[in-house]
């Protein structure tokens, strides 16, 4: 994972937008100041894994909502 030059308040405003708490946005920049791209790229699949989730969560919950709407 490459990193280009991006400024931090950027990153920050992005890592927030993907639902990161406080926490895990400073690891990820300390992450990004000593090189460990690997590591953020890990940080960033376990947010993907934790956003797919949610979604499979809320669409098992409108499906429910849809058999009491239709019926």
């Amino acid at each position: 994972m490459e990193m280009v030059n991006i400024p931090d308040n950027e990153i920050v405003t992005t890592l927030n937008d993907i639902g990161m708490n406080k926490k895990q946005i400073e690891e990820f920049l300390e992450n990004i100041h000593k090189g460990y791209t690997e590591k953020n790229h890990m940080i960033l699949l376990r947010q993907r894994k934790s956003l797919l989730l949610s979604v499979h969560d809320y669409q098992n919950r409108l499906y429910c909502l849809d058999f009491f709407t239709k019926n």
